[in-house]
């Protein structure tokens, strides 16, 4: 899917319109709507931890270059990926299913325009300065992305919370 394709996924679930009718839609466009926010929240949140996983193996890689230390990235990976914790708080919305392919792709392609292939295939060629410029590429945009993830995340509520409210009214039909 191309990236303008994204976007309009995006601007559709954040505008005002999409949720604020909610009410007077039918039953089978609610769900429609939910299944559209539930593949954007966790596109978002796939989009977000990749970009949190090449901010901690960057800051690693700076980290052992200004101690002076000559120690592979990759020897290190395990021990980066698992002392760094979330650069925000969790709401605790897992991705649920499998992400399609598809969106695995568009996310990775995402952040390969955004660096550059080069950047992260061997960040040890960069230099410092090099390096400080992607690493404050990446956490501008890890929070952007999270920033419009949270806002996905309230969609997707209120159109949760309507499906929910139409199964106590009538729970045969809903």
């Amino acid at each position: 899917m191309a990236e303008s394709q994204e976007n309009e996924r995006t601007e559709r679930i954040l505008k005002r319109k999409y949720a604020d009718d909610i009410e007077a839609l039918s039953d089978e466009e609610v769900r429609k709507r939910r299944q559209e926010c539930r593949l954007e929240r966790d596109y978002q949140g796939f989009l977000r931890r990749l970009l949190q996983t090449r901010l901690q193996i960057l800051e690693a890689v700076l980290k052992t270059r200004e101690a002076g230390e000559d120690v592979s990235i990759v020897d290190q990976l395990p021990t980066i990926l698992a002392a760094s914790p979330p650069r925000a708080p969790s709401r605790g919305a897992a991705l649920h299913g499998r992400l399609p392919q598809e969106e695995v792709d568009r996310a990775n392609s995402r952040i390969e325009r955004l660096l550059g292939s080069a950047a992260f295939s061997d960040p040890t060629s960069l230099d410092d300065e090099q390096l400080g410029f992607v690493l404050a590429a990446l956490g501008v945009e890890e929070r952007r992305v999270s920033d419009t993830r949270r806002s996905v995340l309230g969609v997707l509520n209120k159109v949760e919370g309507e499906i929910r409210r139409r199964y106590k009214e009538r729970p045969a039909s809903s």
